[in-house]
């Protein structure tokens, strides 16, 4: 979502914010379950992503896992 917002990064959440509570509204209003992605799930990321209601969530990406797994190896 950030992406496609054209955010560059997170260190100004508003955006993202504005539109992920827009998002929950609808989800709300049609009855949808709301979810997304987190880097990791923590009450700060859940909350700077806007995801403290979600009802699902998508923790972590294969690039996570993979670099994880050769700062192992690394290390």
């Amino acid at each position: 979502l950030a992406v496609s917002l054209g955010l560059a990064s997170t260190d100004d959440p508003t955006p993202l914010l504005r539109r992920t509570g827009d998002i929950a509204d609808a989800a709300r209003a049609t009855g949808a379950a709301l979810g997304g992605w987190v880097s990791d799930r923590t009450p700060d990321a859940l909350a700077r992503y806007g995801l403290t209601a979600a009802g699902y969530l998508v923790v972590g990406s294969d690039l996570q896992l993979l670099g994880a797994g050769l700062r192992r190896l690394a290390g």
